[in-house]
């Protein structure tokens, strides 16, 4: 365990589990009604009837739970995350980077820090429970919803999340931790069985849960939609009951995920909260099972103690929390800590703008706001940056020619439509559309809320609005479209109501014109529409947009427009002129999505092409990925210097800007293997499976695989360069401990050896020199991020625990440690090993 000083909110966090000791429910914004303090969960349990135990057992609706104004007891509001605080009816919220970038930047204290802020703007919406973090294992690199999670490697990830858990419930916000478990693939998500040996389950897939829920105490987690071994993870008795509330004695609740229950003998398994609300296989199927003997009342009675608990811990006092939370700076410092320099040679980077004077900008990245992924945690961002506008904001007294060219389209459909191309009028003095609300469904009188609205991919909205109304209810968007270049402008629609779209004065979208059906996220009905109309060059023309609600709750709606791109031909010529070419390429806004996986590693839409071109054509080109997680480069050895900007939240194109130009100084790690090849992944053969995925490669995932049968990676996991440079040095430990229970402390310094300050990831690795079973050539199992001034020296100290040196024993069925040899080996990188210390153990 890394030996770093205990933060405030570790301290608040401990401290408050020590003090609750009584029961009471405070105001909140769904019942105003309280009741006095009771001596325990079980007490009033025992107030309660069986159908009021069991009414608990279900949501209220889509986001609450279900109040008994009898005694008082509140609903509570749940959200999604963990991106941000998603509003039911799509308010912006503040995007911080996605959780494989969080990953990266190997700093819990900061992303402590950052989840508590999380929490705060949370508890300003009304929020009291966020549905994040995502802790599933990278099994893949073609995972759908990679881009949401921490890493491949479960000890990073189980650090990562539980400084995320802690950080959201200090502010009094409660975590849920997703999806319990062996959830890693889109594909056939809602009954894939993944089929996994124990020793696999254990080391890798519930080791990061384990860690979370042990270190954090997460107040609720979700089980996953897929099953395990044959039984679905709602229903799965051995993992709920038996490992997670009995082995790991978690007091906290577990809640379905969205549509996940199996039947009414889900609560004798061990679930406790059937979502969404109102219930479906709780409620009346569950009472009856329990009148008819085939779920206990002890069950009910646990179930219900859980659901209590949860409420009490998320309506406990806490300080005001600010409507007008300013997380700006916070979110930009995670952003740039996760910035991963991949490669620079000849230490092409920080550009130096002062032998600088033309810099061409490039790629079909540059100019988009790329910044989360999508599905559930998508949220409206309170700020859209691009990169080539920050890089203009941040030069724009230098004496510096930028020029730009898109160069290549990369969008699998129709992007969502920018925001700068429209205006509420024809003088252009706001960007975006006119938006009114209507309370009705036929437009009529006066809207109940207006404004100007620049986001159009809405992942939710209006929830307030439909319950007021009885789900009767309409949005018209108006204004004018400034087409950017005259040609072919492709619309692209989804809806879950529907929608009548005009533009220049032609209908190209109605509800009787032809439409696909689809269902978003394999959950939610759907339907999606396309046209195309031909528009010259700034003529302003009229658009108007209407939205009829959908008749279930969940409102969804994506207005696309694709404009004509620029060619390679422009983006090539403007790289001939320069001094450097930045070229943004990698994802898209719509090819990192929940309810699907990626087809391939390759990006797509003639990038790989467009770069070759690009480096051919200037030699001092530099690649700025957004990526979700490894990408094939044909290109690699052709270009100087590349970077990983993930997606980085509302703020990440800033610090991207900073980071170039040598404002601020790159310090994040690969959370994961970056392969040459799909091919090399280690589940390549199985993944993803039809009805079955098999994990035929066991606890080899990731480095664990690439480490072990020496398959060389194109970047290894905990790879990350700096613009500092760092020495590693008097590695210190025992030579000898007891193998019965190791307690191993060691010591090492580390130098800034460069002129230039800079932060360094100390990365400790165990090598079990010979094992009686396979194992890993190496398992990460601390680190440590250190911040240096230039020619500072640190000592470092690391604790090495009985679980840094244990295997699962299927036949045993526990944590084993065996006498011999072990390699403590110190290292920047999972292949870049600085020092290396032998232990016996004895």
């Amino acid at each position: 365990m890394t030996i770093l000083p205990v933060s405030k909110t570790s301290k608040f966090y401990l401290l408050y589990l020590i003090c609750i000791t009584a029961f009471a429910w405070t105001t909140n914004a769904h019942a105003k009604s309280t009741t006095p303090p009771t001596s325990s969960f079980e007490q009033l349990v025992s107030q309660l009837t069986l159908e009021e135990k069991v009414s608990l057992l279900a949501g209220e609706s889509a986001w609450t739970t279900m109040p008994i104004k009898r005694l008082g007891i509140p609903s509570l509001l749940f959200s999604d995350g963990p991106t941000g605080v998603r509003s039911v009816d799509g308010d912006p919220a503040t995007v911080f980077p996605v959780g494989v970038a969080v990953a990266a930047t190997w700093n819990p204290l900061l992303i402590e820090r950052m989840a508590h802020t999380l929490g705060q703007e949370a508890r300003s919406r009304g929020i009291q429970v966020l549905l994040a973090p995502m802790a599933n294992v990278h099994r893949s690199p073609l995972g759908g919803r990679n881009f949401e999670s921490y890493s491949e490697d479960p000890y990073l990830g189980g650090k990562i999340g539980a400084a995320y858990v802690r950080g959201l419930q200090s502010a009094g916000v409660g975590a849920t931790v997703k999806h319990f478990v062996a959830n890693n693939q889109e594909h056939n998500r809602l009954f894939i069985d993944a089929i996994v040996s124990d020793r696999a389950l254990r080391e890798i897939y519930l080791a990061t849960f384990e860690h979370i829920i042990k270190e954090a105490k997460p107040w609720a987690v979700m089980s996953a939609y897929n099953q395990v071994n044959g039984s679905f993870m709602s229903s799965h008795q051995t993992l709920l009951r038996k490992v997670l509330k009995g082995e790991w004695a978690y007091d906290g609740l577990v809640m379905s995920d969205w549509g996940a229950t199996h039947g009414a003998l889900a609560a004798e398994a061990g679930l406790d909260l059937e979502m969404p609300g109102p219930a479906k296989h709780f409620g009346q199927q569950l009472l009856d099972a329990v009148k008819a003997g085939k779920v206990s009342q002890s069950a009910i009675d646990d179930a219900a103690v859980r659901v209590l608990r949860l409420i009490d811990r998320a309506t406990q006092p806490q300080p005001p929390a600010k409507a007008d939370v300013d997380q700006s700076s916070l979110a930009k410092t995670v952003a740039s800590e996760a910035i991963a320099l991949l490669k620079n040679e000849d230490d092409l980077l920080p550009l130096d703008i002062k032998k600088t004077k033309r810099i061409a900008i490039v790629g079909p990245n540059a100019d988009a706001v790329i910044i989360q992924g999508g599905g559930s945690s998508h949220v409206v961002p309170a700020l859209k940056q691009t990169p080539l506008e920050a890089i203009r904001g941040l030069l724009q007294d230098e004496p510096v020619e930028i020029i730009y060219a898109q160069g290549t389209d990369n969008e699998l459909i129709p992007p969502g439509a920018d925001y700068r191309l429209f205006s509420p009028t024809r003088d252009r003095n706001q960007l975006g559309l006119k938006v009114d609300f209507y309370s009705n469904s036929d437009l009529s009188g006066s809207p109940v809320k207006s404004g100007v609205d620049r986001h159009f991919e809405k992942v939710g909205f209006g929830t307030s609005l439909f319950q007021q109304t009885d789900g009767q209810f309409a949005v018209r968007w108006s204004g004018y479209f400034f087409p950017p270049k005259d040609g072919d402008y492709q619309i692209h629609l989804i809806q879950s109501g529907s929608v009548e779209l005009k533009i220049d004065s032609k209908t190209l979208v109605s509800p009787d014109m032809p439409s696909h059906k689809l269902k978003l996220a394999d959950i939610i009905p759907a339907t999606t529409q396309a046209a195309s109309i031909s528009l010259k060059k700034g003529q302003a023309v009229p658009v108007s947009l209407t939205y009829h609600a959908a008749k279930f709750p969940f409102q969804f709606l994506r207005f696309g427009v694709r404009t004509p791109s620029g060619t390679p031909e422009e983006a090539i010529a403007a790289a001939k002129t320069a001094d450097f070419v930045l070229v943004f390429a990698g994802v898209s806004t719509t090819s990192e999505q929940e309810g699907q996986d990626r087809s391939s590693m390759a990006i797509h839409g003639g990038q790989n092409e467009l770069i070759e071109a690009i480096s051919a054509a200037n030699s001092n080109t530099v690649v700025v990925l957004n990526n979700g997680g490894p990408v094939a480069m044909p290109w690699i050895n052709g270009v100087p210097a590349v970077v990983s900007a993930w997606l980085p939240g509302q703020h990440g194109a800033a610090a991207v800007a900073d980071m170039l130009f040598g404002r601020s100084n790159p310090s994040g790690k690969l959370p994961m293997t970056f392969p040459y090849l799909l091919e090399d992944n280690p589940s390549h053969a199985t993944f993803p499976g039809d009805k079955v995925t098999r994990y035929d490669e066991g606890i080899f995932v990731g480095y664990r695989h690439y480490d072990t049968k020496s398959v060389a990676p194109l970047f290894p996991f905990g790879h990350g360069l700096s613009y500092s440079t760092f020495q590693y040095s008097k590695l210190n430990g025992p030579q000898t401990a007891s193998a019965a229970d190791p307690m191993v402390h060691i010591t090492l310094e580390v130098k800034n050896t460069s002129q230039r300050a800079g932060s360094e990831t100390v990365q400790v690795y165990i090598s079990d020199l010979k094992s009686t079973l396979p194992r890993p050539t190496q398992e990460l199992k601390s680190f440590a991020k250190l911040a240096l001034q230039p020619g500072e020296t640190k000592r470092i100290g690391f604790e090495l625990d009985k679980r840094s040196f244990a295997f699962w024993d299927d036949a045993e069925q526990q944590w084993r440690v065996e006498p011999g040899l072990f390699a403590i080996r110190i290292g920047s990188s999972s292949r870049d090993i600085r020092l290396a210390h032998e232990l016996e153990l004895k």
